[in-house]
C-alpha cells in the first residue's frame, strides 16, 4: 500500500477545493467567506499553506459540499495521481538511461492527453529531460531558464523541489550546484523518508560526477561522508554503487592505485550484473576517459 506525503495531501486538497470552487462558480474571496482569508486560501489551493482540519470542515460546511463526496474524492484522485505519477516518473527514469527521444516524445503525448490538473508543469519536466540527453546540439537556454524559474519559484524547499533540481542539475555551474547541493545536505541529511534519501544520494552522484569531469578533488569528501552516512537499503542500492564509483574516481585522478580502480570497475561490474548493461557501458566510457 503506498499513502501521500504531507506535501502531497496538502496539494490534493488544494487541487481538489479548487475543482468544487470553480464548479460552482465562485471567486476564491466568495468561496473563502469568513472561515479564512482569501490570501491565505490561494495557497492552499497551490499546496503552499496547510489548512487545518477545523477550517476545512468549516469551509466544506459553508459551500455545501458533503463532507462523505469530498473525502471519496479526495481519496480516489489521490491514488490514482500518485499511481500515474509513479509509473511517469519510472518511464522517464527508464527512457534518460536509454538516451530514448522518441520514449520521450510518446510519454509528452500521454501527457498532453491526461487530464491532471498540472500537466503543463509535467509538459516542461518532460523537456527538460529530452535536453539533458541532447547530443552536442546547441543548448536550448531559454527551455533551461524555465526549468531554473520553476524549481527556484517554489515557495517552501520541499520534496517536490528537491526532485526537480535533482534532475536538472546540468543546467547549473558547478560552483552553483556545490552551493545549492551543500544547503540541501544540510537540511535533509537527517531524514528518514527514503524518497529524499534517494534525491540527496543522486544529488551527490551528479555533483561527484561534475567534480570528476573537472579532476577537481578538492570539496568533495562533505559530500561523500554524508552520502555514506545514509543507510544502505534496497531502494538505495543503484545511488550508493554510483557513490562508490564517483568515491574511488576522485581518490584514483588525487593518488592513483590499483586498489581505487579495482573499485571502480567493481562498480561498473555491478551496473551491467544488475542489468543495466547500456548503463554500465556508459559508466565504463567515463571511467576510460577520466581516469
Amino acid at each position: 500500500m503506498s499513502y501521500l506525503t504531507v506535501e502531497e495531501l496538502e496539494m490534493e486538497i488544494g487541487e481538489l477545493l479548487q475543482k468544487y470552487r470553480i464548479e460552482q462558480g465562485k471567486t476564491q474571496k466568495s468561496w473563502a467567506g469568513n472561515v479564512i482569508s482569501p490570501s491565505f486560501y490561494s495557497k492552499v489551493e497551490k499546496g503552499l499553506n496547510r489548512i487545518s482540519a477545523e477550517d476545512l470542515l468549516k469551509l466544506l460546511e459553508a459551500n455545501h459540499i458533503p463532507l462523505g463526496e469530498f473525502f471519496s474524492h479526495l481519496e480516489g484522485e489521490a491514488g490514482q495521481r500518485k499511481k500515474w505519477e509513479k509509473n511517469l516518473r519510472a518511464r522517464l527514469m527508464q527512457a534518460y538511461y536509454h538516451g530514448n527521444q522518441a520514449d520521450f516524445q510518446q510519454l509528452s503525448k500521454e501527457v498532453q492527453a491526461s487530464s491532471f490538473p498540472d500537466k503543463e508543469e509535467q509538459l516542461l519536466i518532460i523537456e527538460g529531460w529530452m535536453e539533458t540527453i541532447k547530443d552536442n546540439q546547441e543548448a536550448n537556454e531559454v527551455l533551461r531558464q524555465k526549468i531554473k524559474d520553476k524549481i527556484f519559484n517554489i515557495d517552501v524547499f520541499d520534496k517536490k523541489r528537491l526532485m526537480l533540481y535533482c534532475n536538472f542539475m546540468d543546467f547549473y555551474d558547478l560552483e552553483s550546484n556545490r552551493y545549492l547541493s551543500r544547503q540541501i545536505v544540510e537540511k535533509y541529511r537527517q531524514t528518514t523518508d527514503v524518497d529524499i534519501q534517494v534525491a540527496l544520494l543522486a544529488i551527490i552522484d551528479n555533483l561527484l560526477t561534475d567534480f570528476a569531469e573537472k579532476r577537481e578533488v578538492n570539496g568533495t569528501e562533505y559530500f561523500i561522508e554524508a552520502g555514506k552516512q545514509i543507510p544502505t537499503r534496497p531502494e538505495l542500492f543503484f545511488y550508493k554503487n554510483s557513490l562508490l564509483f564517483f568515491e574511488n574516481l576522485l581518490a584514483y585522478q588525487a593518488e592513483p592505485s590499483a586498489d581505487k580502480m579495482k573499485y571502480c570497475r567493481l562498480a561498473v561490474q555491478n551496473y551491467q550484473l544488475l542489468g543495466m548493461a547500456e548503463y554500465g557501458q556508459e559508466v565504463q566510457k567515463f571511467l576510460d576517459e577520466h581516469m
